[in-house]
């Protein structure tokens, strides 16, 4: 999937994170997000994935030419994050059902 982020600017109240960030994440491709602690890595990963809102700017997805609505781009990312909890009660077997409630699995994955 193609990410593409123009301007994209997060703020918390008067302190601003990042701003005017222009980029393009191609498929394929390998980056790595790197700064200090506080300098917005977390926040930026978080605004890309859709988890968290920008303060301005814009962002695109794009799978095959095919644009995808902000609204449905869960289905198409994955997440894992060290600090990611599990529901405790549940198994692993009904946590993994939740998840394919939302997320088709692909016709590979053995």
């Amino acid at each position: 999937m193609k990410i593409t982020v123009k301007n994209l600017s997060k703020r918390f109240n008067r302190e601003w994170i990042f701003k005017d960030l222009t980029y393009q994440f191609i498929p394929g491709n390998s980056y790595a997000i790197v700064g200090p602690n506080g300098s917005g890595k977390s926040t930026l990963l978080q605004i890309l994935w859709g988890q968290m809102l920008p303060s301005l700017g814009l962002i695109t997805y794009e799978n095959d030419h095919h644009k995808i609505p902000n609204e449905e781009v869960y289905k198409h990312i994955s997440v894992s994050t060290p600090y990611m909890d599990l529901i405790d009660e549940f198994t692993l077997e009904e946590m993994i059902r939740f998840h394919f409630r939302f997320k088709k699995y692909e016709i590979t994955f053995r």
